[in-house]
């Protein structure tokens, strides 16, 4: 009886052994199953963050591409005003010049003087600001501004507004 009661005991202490192991088992499986599951959803969270953050990059290199683009044609259009006023300026010293050259040899025969009169040039005044500077040292110095990111802030159209509107305060024609 000793021995039946003894083998009982071991075979209900095997099949308590048996059972916990059957429910940790399951267990552990029903944890690894949520793990995968919820590692999963963080995975599709990311992989959508990193794509919403590609698709901001790739905006803003077209926003940086289009404001070069911009500056670039701002820049074109203002070297051209710029060879635009440099050819008024010349146009017009020429335009002062030829006809006091005209006017001087036509007086000077009628009025048979031995003594040549000197052509009057004038020479233009060079505007300047409260500082000193002509307005092109000027537009140099906001450029350099503009160009640092201390004029703009942050959009070039506005730092060249600003610009232009500076230079149109300090010499206003």
């Amino acid at each position: 009886m000793k021995k039946s009661m003894i083998f009982g005991v071991l075979i209900v202490i095997i099949i308590s052994f048996a059972t916990t192991f059957y429910f940790q088992h399951q267990a552990f499986s029903d944890q690894k199953t949520t793990m995968k599951s919820n590692f999963a959803k963080q995975q599709k969270k990311s992989d959508q963050q990193i794509k919403e953050l590609q698709n901001k990059n790739a905006e803003l290199e077209k926003t940086i591409k289009t404001n070069e683009e911009k500056s670039n044609a701002i820049q074109t259009e203002l070297d051209n005003l710029k060879a635009e006023k440099e050819q008024t300026v010349a146009t017009n010293q020429e335009d002062t010049e030829v006809p006091v050259n005209q006017n001087n040899n036509a007086v000077a025969p009628q009025t048979q003087q031995e003594e040549a009169i000197a052509p009057i040039v004038e020479t233009p005044k060079v505007a300047t600001n409260a500082a000193g500077q002509t307005k092109e040292e000027r537009y140099n110095e906001l450029m350099n501004q503009l160009n640092n990111g201390e004029l703009s802030g942050t959009d070039i159209a506005t730092g060249t507004r600003k610009l232009y509107k500076i230079l149109a305060e300090e010499f206003p024609q």
